[in-house]
């Protein structure tokens, strides 16, 4: 049996975007009696959660405002908040390979195609850094709190998160995994709101 077709690899866009929408569902069905944590929960999903590839929150807010979001207010600029942005850092780790047992390896036959497709599967760790914005610090501490419990509840497998692909028109579906849930290493950078 001979494979001529060139390899293909996949992008990482599609774990970006996967992870972007578990963090939209964590978020979902959630109401506070705080204004400005409810102004929040009830936003459109792409008014409070953005991904982008930059680790400074002053430099992001600054995109932010270039882009025109900013909202008038007592004729004074000021940005929605609390909101949040994610970014994956470009570093890869090998995942534990007691776990994932290394490179995956598999010949598969799709339907309506004469030729099979030879399938490789990596498993690897990816890092990706939450940035929780507010006003006031219980605003991001609340947030993060919301993802905490979310990606705990196993029972319901919120640390695994569907990764869907295309090959050939047919749909297969690939699993990411949250592999420490119950760690959530935060740094507080605190801004000054004056500082331009």
């Amino acid at each position: 049996m001979a494979i001529t077709s060139p390899p293909t690899l996949t992008n990482l866009s599609r774990v970006d975007k996967a992870f972007g929408c578990h963090l939209v569902k964590a978020y979902e069905n959630i109401g506070s009696d705080d204004s400005n944590l409810q102004s929040f929960f009830i936003r459109p999903s792409h008014h409070k959660i953005f991904r982008g590839e930059l680790d400074s929150p002053l430099v992001f807010m600054k995109q932010l405002g270039k882009q025109g979001y900013f909202q008038q207010q007592n004729q004074t600029a000021a940005v929605t908040l609390p909101l949040i942005y994610y970014f994956r850092d470009i570093s890869l780790a090998s995942a534990d390979p007691e776990h994932y047992g290394g490179i995956y390896q598999d010949i598969l036959w799709l339907k309506d195609l004469e030729t099979p497709y030879q399938l490789q599967v990596m498993y690897f760790d990816i890092t990706y850094r939450l940035v929780f914005v507010g006003h006031e610090r219980n605003h991001p501490e609340q947030l993060a709190l919301a993802w905490y419990f979310f990606i705990n509840q196993k029972q319901h497998n919120h640390h695994k998160i569907p990764l869907i692909y295309l090959i050939a028109d047919e749909k297969f579906t690939a699993e990411a995994y949250i592999r420490e849930p119950e760690t959530l290493l935060a740094t507080d950078i605190s801004l000054d709101p004056h500082q331009e």
